[in-house]
């Protein structure tokens, strides 16, 4: 079981590989099917795009296949 929190460093695989990142805000939203789930914001500065962030459900199945960990 993953303990995330705002400001915890986590780490993923994506679509481009590896990424990194700082935990800004977990969230509950309405998913397409009308549901109501958490989400997740991580920014992911670089010094190309300082203001950079991901947003993805925060959902065990999705993050499990995500492979997020805390580093």
């Amino acid at each position: 079981m993953l303990n995330l929190s705002i400001g915890k460093r986590v780490s993923w695989i994506g679509a481009a590989g590896r990424a990194y990142g700082t935990i800004e805000n977990f969230d509950n939203v309405r998913n397409v099917k009308g549901e109501t789930i958490p989400w997740i914001t991580i920014s992911c500065k670089t010094p190309l795009n300082p203001n950079y962030s991901v947003r993805f459900p925060a959902t065990s199945d999705y993050l499990s296949k995500m492979k997020l960990t805390s580093i």
